[in-house]
């Protein structure tokens, strides 16, 4: 028996390729994909695989010792954001540097913390974004802090956390962030829209919409009570929805089936 993770939900080549790409899939005696997104592009090219696929959250883990809480801040405060992701242009890290531009401009004293190194290949994308950090809106707001683990003391010292991707199959580091109990702000895309609930857990945006992203990190620059809800709300889910034990418990009864087969 052969069992196959699909964590990619790769859906922008043309179909023929795609077929190709996830054909071997074909050959499982069962599938689990980390999203309803994957698991909808795979059956896109692949209709055939709908009865041996189930869709499995991922388990994500979250820090070993207890953040401090999110702070209150005062109105003038510094408003610090933090992100953790990959310098690639799915990850939108160039919307998050508009974004942060904007929300200064109108006023808040704000700042972005990015922990993430380069794809090989795309260090034309980290040159553009040190640029964009070095114009007059954003010189000395923005930190590219490169490859950081563990990214909990960051997590830990922010107001809010943003996951601006273009395209995200699942979203660890959005559930990392509801782990963290910081407030979020994320694109409705993908396995985020299944990740974060809207106004509850966090704050969905369009993808690639600076103006969006500015405009809910503004919300909850200027609203405590709504930062603190939504970064309680998405702790407990976090918690309940994506914890390594259940994931765990869920693989381990995957696994189990296939074997009495």
């Amino acid at each position: 028996p052969v069992l196959a993770h699909v964590h990619e939900a790769e859906d922008t080549q043309r179909r023929i390729i795609r077929a190709g790409l996830n054909a071997p899939l074909l050959a499982a005696s069962r599938i689990v994909a980390n999203s309803g997104a994957a698991r909808d592009a795979l059956l896109d090219v692949q209709p055939r695989l709908a009865p041996r696929t189930e869709v499995v959250h991922n388990g994500v883990a979250g820090p070993d010792q207890p953040l401090e809480p999110l702070r209150h801040r005062r109105p003038g405060d510094p408003f610090r954001i933090a992100m953790v992701g990959r310098l690639s242009p799915r990850k939108g890290v160039d919307v998050a540097l508009d974004a942060v531009g904007l929300l200064r401009r109108s006023g808040v004293d704000a700042s972005l913390s990015v922990c993430g190194s380069v794809f090989p290949g795309y260090e034309w994308y980290e040159a553009e974004l040190r640029e964009r950090a070095g114009r007059r809106d954003l010189d000395g707001h923005v930190e590219l802090l490169g490859y950081v683990r563990p990214t909990w003391p960051v997590l830990e010292a922010a107001d809010a956390v943003v996951v601006p991707s273009r395209a995200e199959p699942f979203g660890n580091t959005a559930v990392e962030a509801m782990h963290a109990a910081r407030p979020l702000v994320a694109s409705r895309v993908q396995g985020l829209a299944e990740v974060v609930t809207d106004a509850v857990t966090g704050l969905l945006v369009p993808a690639d919409d600076a103006a969006a992203l500015a405009e809910a990190l503004g919300a909850l620059a200027t609203d405590p009570d709504l930062a603190g809800r939504l970064a309680e709300q998405g702790r407990r889910e976090a918690a309940e929805r994506f914890s390594v034990s259940g994931y765990r418990a869920t693989m381990a009864r995957i696994v189990g089936e296939i074997l009495e087969r």
